[in-house]
C-alpha cells in the first residue's frame, strides 16, 4: 500500500541508542516527518526542507512513494486507507520526536504512558447513554473498555511464543515486583485523561487526542463505505486457536457479530494496528518488550479496576446480546 507523494528520505544507519539521539534533534522542530526504523536504521520521511537541514547524512534520497502496511496487516482497508494512514503517521513523528527527547522518560516508559492514552481514546466510541453498554461504561470508569485488546494481545503472543506455563511465570513475576509503581502510574494517567486531574504526562494528552481525532475520522470513513472490515475465509475474528480470550470471542456468536460488523469498534481496531506500528517503527520497542508491556497494562488496569478482564467480558457480552434485543 503506498501513498503517491514526493518525499524526501533521511537514513541514519545504527543501533536504537544512536537513532534515539538522532530523532532527539528533531524535537520542537517546526516541521512534519514519518519515523519509520528497524534494529539497523532510522528513516525520516519529510517533504519539509526544516526537517532535512536539522539532520545531516550522507543517506539522503528522493521517493515518489510513502512505504505502508500491507492490506494484510490491517484490520480494515479501503480507498481512503492509504491516505488515514499517511496523515496519522504524519502528525504521529513530531509527537514520538518529542517523547524520545524526554530524558525523563525511558523507552518503555513512554510506551505505557503511549498505550494507556490510546486505550482511554480508541475506547471514546462506546456509548455514555442508557444503553446497557452506556451502563457498563460507567460502571467501570474509569478503566476503559478497550483493555481486553492489550490483555487479548499479550494471551496470544505468549500462547504462539512456544514460552507457554515458563513465561507466563516470568511475566508475573516480573509484573509483582513493579506492580506499586506501575499502578501508581495508571492511576494518574487515568485521572488525567478520563476526569481532567492533574497533568502526569503531557505526552500522553497529546498521542491521546491524536488518537481520538483520527479514530472519529476512520469511523466516519467506515460509516460511508470508504473503509471495510478484512475477512480471510468470510471471517473477521483472529484465529481461535491462538489465545484464551480469543477462544472466547469465537465462542460467543452475538460478540462475533458485533466486533465484526460495529464500525465504532472496527475503528478501534484500525487504530490499535497504528499503535502497534508506532511502537516498533517510531519508539524502536522490539516484540519481547512489547508483551511485557501488553501484560503489564492488562494486569494494572485489573488491578487499578478491581475487576479481572473474564468479568469485563462476561459484560460486555451481557450488554451486548441485550443491546441486541429490538425495543418493544
Amino acid at each position: 500500500m503506498v501513498v503517491t507523494q514526493r518525499w524526501t528520505v533521511l537514513t541514519l544507519p545504527g543501533e536504537r541508542d544512536d537513532q534515539d539521539a538522532a530523532l532527539a534533534r528533531l524535537a520542537g522542530v517546526d516541521g512534519d516527518f514519518v519515523v519509520l526504523r528497524d534494529r539497523t536504521r532510522l528513516r525520516l520521511f519529510t517533504r519539509d526542507d526544516r526537517i532535512a537541514a536539522t539532520l545531516v547524512t550522507s543517506e539522503l534520497s528522493l521517493v515518489d512513494t510513502l512505504p505502508l502496511p500491507t492490506d494484510d496487516d490491517l484490520p480494515v482497508t479501503g480507498p481512503v486507507a492509504p491516505a488515514l494512514l499517511a496523515d496519522f503517521l504524519i502528525e504521529a513523528g513530531p509527537l514520538v520526536a518529542a517523547m524520545v527527547a524526554d530524558g525523563g522518560l525511558t523507552r518503555t516508559d513512554a510506551g505505557f504512558d503511549m498505550m494507556v492514552a490510546h486505550l482511554v481514546a480508541v475506547a471514546r466510541y462506546l456509548p455514555r447513554d442508557d444503553s446497557a453498554m452506556g451502563a457498563l461504561v460507567r460502571k467501570h470508569h474509569p478503566i476503559p473498555l478497550s483493555f481486553p485488546s492489550v490483555s487479548a494481545h499479550a494471551d496470544g503472543m505468549v500462547a504462539i511464543s512456544g514460552g507457554g506455563a515458563s513465561l507466563r511465570v516470568k511475566l508475573r513475576k516480573q509484573y509483582s515486583a513493579a506492580a506499586p509503581a506501575v499502578e501508581r502510574r495508571a492511576r494518574a494517567l487515568l485521572d488525567q485523561l478520563q476526569d481532567g486531574g492533574p497533568v502526569a504526562s503531557t505526552h500522553a494528552q497529546r498521542w491521546h487526542d491524536l488518537v481520538d481525532r483520527h479514530r472519529r475520522v476512520v469511523q466516519h470513513a467506515l460509516e460511508r463505505g470508504d473503509l471495510w472490515a478484512v475477512t480471510q475465509d468470510g471471517e473477521v475474528l483472529p484465529d481461535p486457536g491462538i489465545g484464551a480470550l480469543h477462544a472466547l470471542t469465537a465462542a460467543v456468536p452475538a460478540l462475533r457479530d458485533y466486533l465484526a460488523t460495529n464500525v465504532g469498534y472496527l475503528s478501534m481496531r484500525f487504530m490499535m494496528g497504528l499503535l502497534y506500528l508506532t511502537l516498533h517503527t517510531g519508539l524502536g520497542l522490539v516484540m519481547p518488550e512489547r508483551l511485557v508491556l501488553c501484560d503489564a497494562i492488562g494486569r494494572s488496569l485489573e488491578a487499578v479496576g478491581r475487576r479481572g478482564v473474564s468479568d469485563l467480558m462476561a459484560g460486555l457480552i451481557s450488554a451486548i446480546s441485550t443491546d441486541a434485543v429490538p425495543a418493544r
